[in-house]
């Protein structure tokens, strides 16, 4: 990440006031420092409204991710860790990493042709099942 600018690939970078953070308190263990302090991050990233290739957005509102309401933003809460700038930047690690396999194009598939030993064994093949089908015939009548 630069500054002011969330990388996701190669080509594709997402401008960092188009996602919206907020913090709140953390719940588990942790004693006062928990109930004092929010550490607990709140990503939200609207798919919709966003600068990415619409294609790419076409593929995510496509897939079936319970993280994404109807309105096409992409919510997400990180409390793994107990300052709030480690859970910012695992919030925006996080989001990488979900749109990141949306980015990836498919190889288109080669036919390839079969080999000509391929080719010399299947006629093989072939010509020896015939011939043991032709024994297992009864003999003709001449």
């Amino acid at each position: 990440m630069r500054e002011g600018i969330i990388i996701i690939g190669s080509n594709i970078s997402i401008p960092v006031s188009e996602v919206r953070i907020k913090t709140m308190r953390s719940g588990g263990p942790g004693g006062q420092h928990v109930n004092k302090v929010e550490t607990a991050v709140q990503l939200q990233f609207d798919i919709i409204n966003s600068s990415i290739p619409t294609e790419i957005k076409d593929k995510i509102m496509s897939g079936a991710d319970k993280r994404i309401n109807k309105e096409g933003v992409f919510i997400l809460k990180c409390d793994e860790y107990r300052s709030q700038k480690k859970n910012r930047e695992g919030a925006i690690e996080r989001l990488v990493a979900f749109i990141r396999p949306y980015t990836r194009r498919k190889r288109l598939r080669i036919k390839s042709k079969p080999t000509k030993g391929s080719l010399e064994r299947k006629k093989k093949q072939k010509i020896n099942r015939s011939r043991i089908k032709s024994l297992r015939r009864k003999p003709s009548s001449e």
